[in-house]
C-alpha cells in the first residue's frame, strides 16, 4: 500500500488553494479558524493541507490571522512539518505584528534563519519578518546583517535574491 501524501491522486493541491481563496475572499472567520485547527493538529497530512489553504487565504485577507497569533506561534515553536512555519512566517511578513507578539516572533525568525537545516523558503520569510520589524526596532538591522553574512556564500539563489532586496530596503551592504 502506498504511503498517504498531502497531495496526489486522491487530493489535488488546487482544490485546497481554491478553498483558501474562497475563505480569503469571503473573509470567512469560522472556516479560517477550522483550518487553523487542522494546521495545529498532530496529523501531518491535515497540517500540510491546512497550510496550503491558509497560504492562499492570507494572500487576500492577512489581517484575519491576527486573532490567531497565539496558535500560529505554537506552530512555529513546535512544527510537525516545514509547511507550518513557512506559512506562518509568510503571514507574519504581511501583517502588522502586535507589540505583545513581536519579540517572540522575531526571536523565532532569527532561530529559523540561523539554523543551517531550515529550508530556504522559511529563511526568506523569516528575513522579511525581521526586516519589517526593523522599521520599528532599527537595532534589528545589525543583527539581521550579522546572521546573513555568516551564511550568504553557501546559500541558494532565492536566499541571495532576498538578501539583495533587503540590503537596499535596510540600507546595508553584504
Amino acid at each position: 500500500m502506498a504511503k498517504e501524501t498531502a497531495f496526489g491522486r486522491d487530493s489535488d493541491y488546487q482544490t485546497f488553494a481554491l478553498l483558501g481563496q474562497e475563505i480569503g475572499q469571503t473573509r470567512n472567520k469560522k472556516a479560517l479558524a477550522n483550518q487553523i485547527q487542522f494546521l495545529t493538529s498532530d496529523n501531518i497530512i491535515d497540517s500540510q493541507r491546512a497550510a496550503t489553504v491558509l497560504h492562499h487565504a492570507s494572500n487576500l485577507a492577512p489581517d484575519l490571522f491576527l486573532k490567531h497569533l497565539d496558535k500560529l506561534i505554537a506552530v512555529i515553536e513546535n512544527p510537525i512539518h516545514d509547511s507550518g512555519p513557512r506559512m506562518v512566517m509568510r503571514v507574519c511578513m504581511h501583517i502588522e505584528i502586535p507589540e505583545k507578539h513581536s519579540g517572540t516572533i522575531v526571536n523565532l525568525a532569527f532561530q529559523y534563519l540561523g539554523n543551517p537545516k531550515t529550508p530556504v523558503a522559511i529563511k526568506v520569510n523569516a528575513m522579511y519578518v525581521i526586516a519589517n520589524q526593523a522599521n520599528k526596532y532599527p537595532e534589528l538591522t545589525t543583527e539581521l546583517k550579522a546572521c546573513i553574512v555568516n551564511q550568504y556564500e553557501r546559500e541558494l539563489p532565492a536566499f541571495k535574491s532576498c538578501v539583495r532586496k533587503l540590503s537596499k530596503q535596510l540600507n546595508f551592504r553584504i
